[in-house]
C-alpha cells in the first residue's frame, strides 16, 4: 500500500489504514525520523483523548510506586 508526496509535501493516508488506526479529519499527527531512514507516525489527537480520559482516575493511594508494582505483578 503506497501514496505519493504532493508537490506541496502532503501524503494522503489510504482509507484502509485510516478506518484501521481510527484516523478522523482533523485529527493531529506526530512525525519522526527514525536512525534507519524510516519515518513513523503517530496519531496525537487519539493519545491525547486517551490521556485525558484516565486524568484523575488512578489513584495509588499512601503505596510507593515499587509497592504498587508489586501489588499488580506479585513477588
Amino acid at each position: 500500500m503506497g501514496s505519493r508526496v504532493s508537490v506541496d509535501g502532503e501524503v494522503t493516508i489510504p482509507e484502509e489504514l485510516r478506518e484501521q488506526l481510527g484516523i478522523r479529519p482533523g485529527d493531529e499527527m506526530e512525525w519522526e525520523a527514525t536512525p534507519d531512514g524510516r519515518l513513523v507516525c503517530s496519531n496525537a489527537s487519539s493519545l491525547r483523548a486517551l490521556l485525558e480520559e484516565w486524568r484523575g482516575k488512578w489513584d495509588p493511594g499512601d503505596r510507593t510506586v515499587d509497592e504498587w508494582i508489586e501489588e499488580m505483578r506479585g513477588r
